[in-house]
């Protein structure tokens, strides 16, 4: 039986998974624009002028020299891959709801009624196509 914490969860899927390739977009395009921002002063990035103390280099200096914003690249990577990995709200039921139905009870159950409904079917073809003989 499908508890309500479960069918809540499943209405939130298609917007984790929004989330997860949207914010790592966002992160980049932010990490991409800093790096180039302090790409553009040279001396910052050879090193020289993060030891002297410069005001001017102080926020370049900090992006180069943060242990945790070489670790943004694998963040966006990872967040990108679980975009991936959630699935949407049809394939959650599909994956909960197929199986619940395909037991062994319900197969015999399955089996006669398709075949019920295809010779229903067949009768309806047949009689569709029959010519008018008045």
């Amino acid at each position: 039986m499908i508890s309500a914490w479960e069918l809540y969860l499943w209405t939130r899927l298609d917007s984790l998974s929004w989330f997860f390739t949207v914010m790592p977009t966002i992160l980049g395009i932010v990490y991409g624009v800093k790096f180039l921002g302090a790409l553009m002063n040279k001396d910052v990035y050879s090193g020289a002028s993060c030891e002297e103390g410069k005001e001017k280099y102080a926020l370049a200096c900090a992006f180069f020299t943060s242990k945790y914003i070489q670790a943004v690249p694998f963040i966006i990577a990872a967040m990108f891959f679980l975009s991936i990995l959630i699935p949407s709200k049809k394939d959650m039921a599909m994956i909960w709801i197929v199986p619940q139905l395909a037991t062994v009870e319900n197969a015999e159950l399955l089996q006669g009624e398709a075949a019920e409904i295809y010779k229903l079917a067949k009768e309806a073809l047949t009689e569709a196509v029959k010519p008018d003989v008045d």
